[in-house]
């Protein structure tokens, strides 16, 4: 079964992509990140500069630490996602 969600979330990425997105920004980043840290990083980097760093964590699940500048380098924000796909399914 999560499996099956995987694809339907992943097939679900590929649908709703605007055309000529099938490039992937960070081609250095692993296959089982979630969709959604891939679109918010791909989100940030195209307003500024974007520094962040990623871990996969067994309790939170990826951890993303980001923090964006303006084009004149001050902090524009910062923060920290935590994401545990299918996280329900252990529950």
């Amino acid at each position: 079964m999560e499996g099956a969600l995987r694809s339907v979330r992943a097939l679900e990425g590929v649908l709703r992509s605007p055309e000529g997105a099938g490039t992937r920004p960070y081609p250095d980043l692993p296959s089982e990140l979630p969709l959604r840290l891939r679109q918010f990083l791909d989100e940030r980097r195209r307003k500024g500069r974007l520094e962040w760093t990623l871990q996969s964590d067994p309790l939170r699940g990826w951890v993303l630490r980001w923090k964006e500048y303006t084009m004149e380098g001050n902090v524009r924000g910062s923060g920290r996602l935590y994401e545990r796909p299918h996280a329900w399914i252990n529950d």
